[in-house]
């Protein structure tokens, strides 16, 4: 009897096993069914090297730029210490020629505010300016001028726009009224239509209105 149930026993246990193992090797093949398959591994091509720019042993600079032969090796050696290559030379240089137009044409338009502004203060000068101006000019100034400088001195003075300082307008009638100029430069004084040219060249705006 005894015999008997134990067989039954290990005959059960042989049948649970036999069933869970049916079960794995089932839960298994469904699961490395459901498994995506492993996609290719992707090669990466290496990245194409770029071929690098072309750096001359000299470069080319504009005629208009008057550079000497010492100032084209140091900046030929700059470019070239920097790896240019001439076309990006030729960004440098028009982008340093537009910014030297830039600052000559700024200090041009400075210089000539400057020159009309003495003119307008020489006009009201308290001494010699008011409605005098003129008279004062062709009687006293122009003829100090003319006796004591000459026709290099006036041009200098009208191409520089110095001819317009009050101080130096102020300075030469002073010197006029002290040393009188009908006693003194009676002798030397030019013509009435030597002193028009000479004003016509240093104040051209004053004869505008009878051109």
């Amino acid at each position: 009897m005894t015999e008997e149930l134990n067989a039954n026993v290990e005959a059960q246990t042989n049948t649970e096993s036999s069933s869970e193992g049916e079960k794995a090797v089932e839960q298994k093949t469904v699961s490395d069914e459901a498994k995506p398959a492993d996609k290719p591994a992707v090669t990466e091509k290496p990245a194409e090297e770029k071929p690098k720019p072309e750096v001359p042993e000299s470069y080319q600079f504009p005629e208009d730029l008057k550079l000497t032969e010492e100032e084209k090796v140091k900046y030929t050696e700059l470019l070239r210490k920097h790896g240019a290559t001439q076309e990006a030379a030729n960004d440098l240089i028009e982008h340093i020629k537009q910014q030297a137009k830039a600052v000559q044409e700024a200090s041009v338009k400075a210089w000539y505010d400057q020159v009309k502004k003495w003119g307008e203060e020489a006009e009201k000068h308290e001494e010699y300016g008011g409605p005098k101006f003129e008279e004062n000019l062709k009687t006293v100034i122009i003829p100090v001028l003319n006796r004591f400088g000459d026709e290099q001195l006036i041009q200098e003075l009208d191409q520089t726009g110095f001819g317009n300082n009050p101080r130096l307008l102020a300075f030469l009638y002073r010197v006029g009224k002290e040393i009188g100029t009908e006693a003194k430069f009676v002798e030397g004084r030019p013509s009435a239509g030597d002193e028009n040219n000479i004003l016509k060249t240093l104040y051209p705006t004053m004869f505008k209105d009878n051109q």
